[in-house]
């Protein structure tokens, strides 16, 4: 982001914050959009209880990624850049690709021998004991291409990652379509189809690396790459806890098909993580340049209204869009996730701010807040669940969720504050909050006749969240004027293209 030792101006800062966020959600996007394209096919040949096993099949694969540390990816790139060589790089590379690949296999086998005591215990049903097998079977794979990606991240190949998660999701949403509508095959047509496209999508991308990587294995850089990972794992199984801990609770007392309607809610609801995801990839890589500017205070408060400007106009727009969406979109059975889905966007909205204060915790290298913050809120949240879920169901899971992102937010950002007094634009972000309570009132208070009223009316609400932050006079005049400037150059543009210049 800087030139020759020159910060770069607020204008171009801004504008690259825009840009690598929108070059990172690339392929974020793609993988919901290919969720939506077969949310029709999954909610019609697949029943809730389908849906159910599914999703805690999914989660047992996450707990075990965590517990086996498949965060040593994360690792990479601070012993990539460690060596100077192209060769002690390549080591590096092929180090943890070869190591990965190595902790998956025994994993596998490890797994597949326990598929029955796992199948009687997590699920209850001996009968998802195949499922588990071809769950474990693929983890050599999973790790393999957590790796391959790893390193496309590390050297800086943003079209090469793009590229291969495509291919993975062209791959599995063709196969999944074909096994469920054709063959019939349900859960088993689904696993099947994750398997073939991460083979595809690793075999692919495993040509392409060591096209330039020499191959070796070095147990030593293995070793430290672990052990530099430990501290990584420990705060991500706390949020694994946060994430996924109804999952598997929630079954126990209301049954998989209540889990089914509850996971559909939480995919809907997670879909705000998009904007998030994308933009925690690029800020978390340049906060630490931000925060060395003689402006950063300044600097620092408007890149976070613009941040919960974002995050707050997707959020109300997803709420807004929910009910009719899955009204079209999914069959009777599926639809009850449209009332639970907006508690699951309000604490993924306070998982976004979370994830901003906590980037500073680095800044400061203070890691370890990260893993307190995740920890207190895991136990929050576990006691929710136990007290929640057995009365409430699916609602008390949901709330649980929120509070415990809203017990991260306000620790991370009591604690970014103590390492880094900073301020915030109050009064921009309170006509944020405003027009937002506003729009949502009025759609939870207005009933919905029918499909296409309840289209029309959220769709009118969602262009009003403009217009009423400009009736606020949320834009400050400079940002009107680059406004203007931008759209300028665009209308010069397509009138040179036009020939009519």
């Amino acid at each position: 982001m800087a030139t020759n030792g020159t910060p770069p101006t607020r204008s171009s800062l801004f504008s690259g914050i825009l840009k690598g966020t929108a070059l990172y959600s690339v392929a974020i996007v793609g993988q919901r959009i290919g969720s939506v394209v077969l949310l029709p096919i999954n909610t019609r040949f697949l029943t809730t209880t389908d849906f159910g096993i599914l999703d805690l099949l999914e989660k047992v694969g996450s707990l075990v990624s965590v517990l086996l540390g498949l965060n040593i990816s994360a690792a990479l790139g601070y012993f990539y850049f460690e060596k100077k060589s192209q060769e002690e790089r390549s080591v590096v590379v092929s180090s943890l690709i070869a190591g990965v690949l190595l902790v998956g296999c025994v994993a596998a086998g490890v797994g597949i021998g326990l598929a029955s005591p796992i199948s009687r215990t997590v699920f209850h049903n001996i009968a998802v004991r195949p499922y588990v097998m071809l769950l474990f079977a693929g983890l050599p794979i999973a790790f393999a291409l957590e790796a391959e990606f790893g390193w496309l991240r590390v050297v800086d190949r943003p079209v090469m990652y793009t590229t291969t998660s495509f291919l993975r999701l062209g791959v599995s949403v063709a196969l999944t379509v074909v096994l469920l509508t054709v063959f019939r095959l349900r859960v088993l047509g689904v696993l099947i189809s994750t398997l073939v496209a991460g083979i595809v999508a690793t075999t692919f991308l495993t040509w392409y690396c060591f096209r330039e990587v020499r191959f070796g294995f070095s147990l030593p850089i293995f070793t430290r790459m672990s052990r530099f990972a430990v501290p990584l794992s420990l705060g991500t199984i706390g949020m694994f806890v946060i994430h996924f801990g109804d999952s598997f609770i929630l079954p126990q007392y209301r049954g998989f098909a209540e889990l089914g309607i509850y996971s559909l809610a939480y995919k809907i609801g997670m879909l705000i993580t998009m904007l998030s995801s994308a933009f925690y990839t690029y800020w978390s890589a340049q906060v630490f340049e931000v925060a060395q500017r003689d402006d950063s205070e300044t600097v620092i408060a408007r890149i976070f209204t613009y941040f919960v400007l974002a995050v707050c106009f997707c959020s109300v727009a997803l709420v807004l869009i929910c009910r009719p969406a899955l009204r079209v979109m999914v069959a009777a059975p599926f639809q009850p996730a449209a009332a639970v889905a907006p508690v699951i966007v309000l604490a993924y909205f306070l998982r976004a701010l979370s994830s901003f204060f906590q980037s500073f915790f680095l800044v400061h290298a203070r890691p370890a807040y990260d893993a307190i913050c995740s920890w207190i809120a895991a136990a929050i949240c576990l006691v929710g669940y136990f007290t929640l879920i057995p009365r409430f169901g699916m609602w008390g899971a949901a709330w649980a969720t929120v509070l415990a992102f809203l017990c991260i937010s306000l620790m991370s950002a009591a604690w970014t504050h103590r390492l880094r007094p900073f301020r915030l634009e109050g009064h921009r972000l309170a006509k944020i909050g405003l027009v937002s309570f506003f729009l949502l009132a009025v759609h939870y208070a207005m009933t919905a006749p029918s499909l296409i009223v309840d289209i029309a009316r959220s769709a009118l609400l969602v262009a009003a969240f403009p217009g009423l932050l400009w009736i606020l006079r949320f834009p400050e005049v400079v940002e009107i004027d680059k406004l203007r400037s931008i759209i300028g150059r665009w209308r010069a543009v397509a009138l040179e293209r036009s020939g009519l210049t």
